[in-house]
């Protein structure tokens, strides 16, 4: 089970963490990967899915695999689909995890629900101090409780 935490040192507008992206080569194969080591990854709850910058697919050199109709606040578009591996903050490796290409975005890697649902996450700002936990996979509830 891989742990990771995060201190902020201040109260923050955007979950942003480091993760590896590697190109989706067979694990079990002698190929190595290429890798972008140091990806700027920002964590969305309101993504449905990962979305990957076009800098990433070049970096990589990406191949896309099909196709998938993004919905948004900037309208409806259709975008390509890859395939790569994922190494989250804690180490967890997802492997083959369909990522979406968007010029949008303000980073390497736009965490979606697909993957943030795969983990307990926890974000808490006590003292003016945000800090960010994530476990892989899924051990249990974390409830707060009134004391």
């Amino acid at each position: 089970m891989g742990v990771f935490s995060k201190r902020y040192g201040k109260v923050i507008d955007a979950i942003i963490t480091e993760s590896k992206i590697y190109s989706p080569v067979e694990l079990q194969s002698s190929i190595v990967p290429l890798v972008i080591k140091h990806a700027v990854t920002l964590w969305d709850t309101g993504s449905m899915c990962t979305l990957i910058s076009p800098k990433v697919v070049q970096q990589l050199a990406l191949e896309p695999i099909g196709d998938a109709e993004l919905v948004g606040i900037g309208g409806d578009n259709i975008r390509k689909v890859y395939l790569v591996h994922l190494a989250l903050p804690d180490g967890s490796l997802l492997p083959n995890l369909q990522v979406v290409e968007e010029s949008n975005i303000d980073c390497d890697v736009l965490i979606g629900m697909d993957v943030i649902t795969a983990t307990d996450m926890c974000l808490t700002n006590k003292d003016s101090n945000t800090v960010f936990s994530l476990r892989v996979p899924t051990k249990e509830h974390i409830e707060l409780k009134e004391i």
